[in-house]
């Protein structure tokens, strides 16, 4: 198994909804911080909440974005061994 497939199941198994790679090497080096690739995760929302927020009710799409952020660091914690 490959190194990126090995992330993509770690990452799937943390429950990403969406795991990708992005070959970075023809950006400027400054913007990249000297990365070659990147690493695309998605944390899945519910489709009520999606739903809401379409039709002018956002509360419950901020209720579920908002433990996001301690969900990504720990995916990216969990991601380090790569």
């Amino acid at each position: 198994m490959s190194l990126s497939d090995e992330l993509r199941e770690l990452l799937r198994r943390e429950g990403c909804g969406i795991v990708g790679f992005a070959d970075l090497s023809r950006m400027p080096r400054e913007s990249t911080r000297g990365y070659g690739y990147g690493i695309v995760v998605a944390l899945p929302l519910s489709r009520e909440a999606m739903l809401e927020n379409k039709n002018g009710a956002p509360q419950r799409y901020y209720a579920e974005h908002a433990p996001m952020d301690k969900r990504f660091k720990e995916l990216k914690r969990s991601s380090r061994i790569f």
